[in-house]
């Protein structure tokens, strides 16, 4: 039982990650790639929501 997923993490519009060991998900390690990945896909779907290509562009759209 071990190798199977017990947990879901729903990130955005559909995509999701398993994981079966929470550890995994919170050590410091895989925590900052974990917060990375979610950041990465944000930024990507607001990127084609929102039709800009710079950073700076989807930091100036946020703060209106």
């Amino acid at each position: 039982m071990d190798k199977w997923s017990t947990h879901v993490l729903y990130l955005s519009e559909g995509i999701v990650t398993f994981f079966s060991n929470i550890y995994n998900i919170t050590n410091l390690e895989n925590y900052s790639s974990l917060a990375e990945y979610i950041c990465d896909h944000m930024v990507e779907e607001i990127k084609k929501k929102e039709n800009v290509d710079k950073l700076d562009d989807l930091l100036l759209i946020d703060s209106d």
